[in-house]
């Protein structure tokens, strides 16, 4: 309770990063995963941290405990369909947004991908595609594309996904970039 309270919106801010960074930590153990995305608390806490408006610190611990809830199995389906989680992790992993904040973004994105329930949605939406292919492009710093990449391979598993990617120029010109030797 007192890491929650911490946490939420309202109190200062060294306190609240300091309360996103607890409920990071304790994400990381997959004992954990479960019973954080369903406790009702702790999930509006940190949904209520990634948004947009809130300060890049924030929304960057915010979207790594996302990203960290992201790796259990079960949270993946209901995390996708949860609309107040799927705008935070989009709005945070576009272009321009901080590189850390981005990163974590782009990290929980690569985490839903790999359920097969969400593939084909999550190629669908054109902000989740355009985001994911920008952070896998050249030029982007590694970890970014790394994870960009992994989206896109995850994504490429699912059949009904795989024409219209190698259809879209730039997944195909991402790809070969990818895997190029030098690159």
């Amino acid at each position: 309770a007192a890491i929650i309270a911490g946490a939420m919106a309202g109190e200062p801010l060294a306190l609240r990063i300091d309360g996103l960074r607890a409920l990071t930590n304790l994400a990381v153990d997959t004992a954990n995963m479960q019973p954080m995305w369903r406790n009702e608390a702790v999930r509006a806490t940190i949904v209520a941290g990634a948004t947009v408006g809130e300060p890049a610190a924030i929304r960057t611990y915010a979207l790594r405990a996302l990203a960290n809830v992201a790796v259990d199995a079960a949270n993946k389906q209901p995390m996708w369909r949860d609309e107040a989680v799927r705008v935070a992790i989009i709005a945070g992993a576009t272009v321009g947004k901080p590189l850390a904040l981005r990163t974590q973004a782009i990290r929980a994105l690569v985490n839903l991908t790999r359920d097969a329930a969400n593939k084909q949605p999550m190629w669908r939406d054109e902000a989740v595609r355009a985001a994911i292919i920008a952070g896998a492009m050249a030029g982007e710093p590694l970890a970014l594309r790394i994870d960009g990449l992994r989206a896109l391979t995850n994504l490429a598993v699912d059949t009904a996904n795989m024409q219209p990617m190698w259809r879209n120029e730039a997944v195909r010109a991402t790809i070969v970039a990818g895997a190029t030797v030098g690159e």
